[in-house]
């Protein structure tokens, strides 16, 4: 498919809604700016971004990115994923971030899945918010050793927590 440079909140002040967007086979040379905005639906599917992926206080019901892959800085800082329900739950299924990942300040309200994630660097996930009642144990497992890494012992703590409750069952 043809690449495409996608900016659909440069020029919107409010917060911009959009039912379902499915990005799928499709390659992004350039940045991809979703910023303020309100999706419902968001599948992002093999697609490839070259420049930087930005998402900034964007909210997704339901947001599932498949084999995708993030060439530079992917930043879903400030992003709301989820309403609470397990049917809405996040994934990040054979996505490969090649560059620094920031989730700074998100909130996984339905929970999480990055087990499947292919990571180049440790993620940002300071001050993240992530329901574990529908969150896999390796994704904790992942939350929490982005945090020893930086040595942030108190946050790795509660991540630790929810792990050994999975680990437990």
């Amino acid at each position: 498919m043809d690449s495409y440079n996608i900016n659909l909140s440069n020029e919107i002040k409010d917060i911009f809604s959009v039912n379902s967007l499915i990005i799928k086979e499709t390659k992004f040379n350039k940045k991809f700016e979703l910023k303020n905005c309100n999706v419902t639906n968001i599948n992002f599917e093999d697609s490839n971004i070259k420049g930087i992926f930005d998402v900034y206080k964007s909210f997704f019901i339901k947001a599932r990115f498949f084999k995708s892959i993030f060439e530079e800085f992917a930043a879903f800082e400030y992003v709301v994923f989820g309403d609470g329900f397990i049917i809405n739950k996040t994934d990040f299924i054979y996505v490969t971030f090649k560059d620094f990942s920031n989730f700074r300040d998100t909130n996984f309200q339905s929970g999480l899945n990055f087990s499947r994630a292919n990571l180049k660097q440790e993620p940002n996930f300071l001050n993240v918010e992530v329901n574990t009642e529908y969150t896999d144990r390796e994704t904790l497992r992942i939350i929490k050793n982005s945090f020893e890494k930086v040595n942030n012992k108190i946050e790795a703590n509660k991540f630790f927590i929810s792990e050994m409750k999975y680990y437990k069952i």
